[in-house]
């Protein structure tokens, strides 16, 4: 009796001990990594001169995973509907319903050194280490790769730094293009409501002129190009280097009520040997999305030359995407509930392909879920 007594005591300790064990391993992993994600159903109107027009569902979903490695390491994760386009993550709803295709949007490591003094070192296929107060240069859902740094510190006046060196296309008989990019930046309170934020940066693009568009060959994005050779379909590639120099600014008042913010950015080419390097963004916001019932509307006006920045990486719904255009976008978000938003976004365009304007009209309306 004493013995299996004895024998059922031990069970029950190291039962006990193995449930307190595995509750802390639970424990551990939980603490350690998070989920995040959201999904977006579209329908988008398309209304382009002497074409038909154009309906369509789309859907976007994302789910990103974020790891703490050690205090100074994480590792951030993400998988994405889409093609490979590198400035779109939606899906149409077609092909006979055929099953969709997830990517991976997003893999890199964030080191923070002690010894670096609060700056934080990124490597991989990363989110955008730049400000960006609009979408001139980049479209906000590029995730470029390589290594990156950024910066943020000081008292009354906040200074960012931000670096990064990117490889846009690898060749394994002729040179690599990659991407330098340096920008610095400050933020300050002017005023117990208003707050200002402006910035300088530059953009090198290394072994672009004279070879193939990037992400597709057979097409520039409002980039000019120019034949490699006078055979009839000979392969066009590109006649400019980018240089883009770009400055942006950021005003927001906080009213006591509906917040505003007055933002802007302008680019100019310092390597185009053609005409049209220069483009400039200005809008305006009001209110912000936050509690139930609460919204924000957007305005912005753009004008973006053939070769002020890459056509393949700027904003992929402005004029069709690419360069060579101007016209108005006006958006707004309604929070419904509790991550569930409704959005509306309206661009009214024009193109300008080859000196012809021709009229261009978006209609998208979104609704939101995150968790």
């Amino acid at each position: 009796m004493r013995t299996g007594y004895a024998t059922g005591i031990g069970i029950l300790i190291l039962t006990a001990a193995g449930a307190g064990l595995a509750e802390a391993q639970v424990a551990s992993w939980t603490e350690q990594v998070s989920f995040k994600g959201d999904l977006r159903l579209r329908h988008e109107i398309i209304d382009q001169e002497d074409r038909d027009t154009r309906n369509r569902w789309r859907i976007r979903a994302r789910v990103g995973m974020s790891g703490t490695v050690n205090e100074q390491i994480d590792v951030h994760l993400r998988l994405a509907t889409g093609s490979d386009d590198p400035v779109s993550t939606n899906q149409s709803l077609d092909g006979g319903f055929s099953n969709k295709d997830f990517n991976l949007d997003m893999a890199y490591v964030d080191w923070r050194p002690d010894v670096l003094g609060g700056a934080s070192l990124y490597g991989g296929k990363m989110d955008m280490p730049f400000i960006a107060v609009g979408d001139l240069v980049w479209d906000g859902d590029l995730t470029p790769e390589g290594v990156a740094f950024s910066y943020s510190g000081g008292e009354g006046m906040t200074l960012m730094l931000n670096g990064a060196a990117f490889w846009a296309e690898e060749r394994s008989s002729d040179s690599d293009t990659m991407v330098y990019g340096l920008q610095a930046a400050g933020q300050m309170d002017a005023s117990e409501t208003v707050a200002v934020t402006g910035g300088l940066s530059y953009f090198l693009y290394d072994n672009m002129q004279g070879f193939a568009p990037l992400y597709d060959e057979g097409d520039g994005f409002g980039n000019t190009l120019v034949p490699v050779s006078d055979e009839e379909d000979a392969a066009e590639v590109y006649a400019n280097d980018y240089g883009i120099v770009e400055v942006f600014y950021e005003v927001g008042i906080d009213t006591g009520g509906l917040p505003i913010s007055l933002y802007g950015e302008y680019i100019v080419n310092t390597e185009a040997e053609t005409d049209g390097d220069t483009g400039y963004l200005f809008g305006a916001k009001l209110g912000k999305t936050k509690d139930v019932n609460s919204w924000q509307l957007n305005y912005n006006y753009r004008d973006l030359e053939a070769d002020a920045t890459v056509g393949a990486f700027t904003d992929s719904d402005s004029f069709g995407g690419g360069t060579t255009g101007e016209g108005h976008k006006l958006s707004g978000v309604y929070q419904i509930a509790k991550n569930w938003q409704a959005g509306v976004a309206v661009f009214l365009n024009t193109q300008d392909p080859d000196g012809a304007d021709v009229d261009y009209t978006r209609a998208q309306f979104d609704l939101i879920a995150k968790f």
